[in-house]
């Protein structure tokens, strides 16, 4: 197969739910490379192909660093990076590394010693991609046989893992186990936004009955201090004009 021919293969493939094995990862839709699936190809084809496919060292995860999230390379620290590549699962017949490339790989490791920093964090990216390049390469020697890419629901970012290195199931059974318990966790979260949502209108009904309420007060109170207030005015008035009567009693001077 040609490396159009391994790409438009590839994307066609149809998609498959995946467990990533990280604490509470969702079920997602994968794209599952089997090499088996491939049949006759160049390798030298197949490498280019795959370097479209994942596109960056920043994608590929080799081995599980976090059980909470998936780590590529290039955020793994060169202990760590160094003590995978060089180790061979039991399922593949051969380390990312191999044996022949030790010494070659253990030169560039030196090289991120130096007491420059710039110079280290640059010798570090080689050896990451040195890393991306060796497993383009397993993976196209058919080392490494199967690897799943998706889409990570908590960064949107692409990733590839590999098989064989315990990070993720496409086992049905627990698939569906992983998506009912998500399911109920959905269905928990939307009754409890239901269940507040109905409290708040409760609770600014009641605030908007005690508004009324005391609005109503304030109105009848207002009302009452005016007919209060005309009364005593009337009052006054009267007293008023009796007074100018006692006191200029006219028929007596007639």
């Amino acid at each position: 197969m040609s490396y159009l021919d391994l790409k438009t293969s590839f994307y066609a493939l149809p998609d498959t739910p995946v467990v990533p094995r990280f604490q509470d990862h969702p079920v997602v839709q994968a794209k599952l490379f089997r090499v088996s699936d491939f049949g006759d190809f160049d390798r030298v084809e197949m490498e280019a192909a795959l370097a479209d496919i994942i596109p960056s060292k920043d994608n590929l995860v080799i081995y599980k660093v976090d059980n909470t999230a998936p780590v590529p390379i290039t955020d793994m620290s060169l202990l760590m990076l160094a003590k995978v590549v060089l180790e061979k699962p039991r399922s593949e017949t051969a380390s990312i590394v191999p044996e022949g490339q030790l010494n070659a790989f253990n030169a560039l490791l030196g090289d991120c010693q130096g007491a420059n920093a710039a110079v280290n964090r640059s010798n570090e990216a080689a050896v990451h991609d040195y890393v991306y390049a060796n497993t383009l390469e397993a993976i196209s020697y058919k080392v490494i046989k199967e690897f799943v890419l998706y889409t990570c629901p908590f960064t949107q970012k692409l990733m590839a893992l590999m098989r064989n290195r315990g990070l993720y199931t496409t086992d049905k059974q627990r698939c569906d186990n992983v998506q009912a318990k998500m399911d109920k966790a959905a269905a928990v979260k939307q009754w409890e936004k239901e269940r507040e949502e109905s409290r708040k209108a409760r609770l600014a009904s009641k605030k908007s009955a005690k508004d009324s309420k005391r609005k109503r007060s304030d109105s009848s109170t207002s009302v009452s201090s005016v007919s209060s207030s005309s009364s005593e005015s009337s009052n006054d008035s009267d007293n008023e004009s009796g007074q100018v009567s006692a006191g200029y009693p006219g028929d007596l001077f007639l």
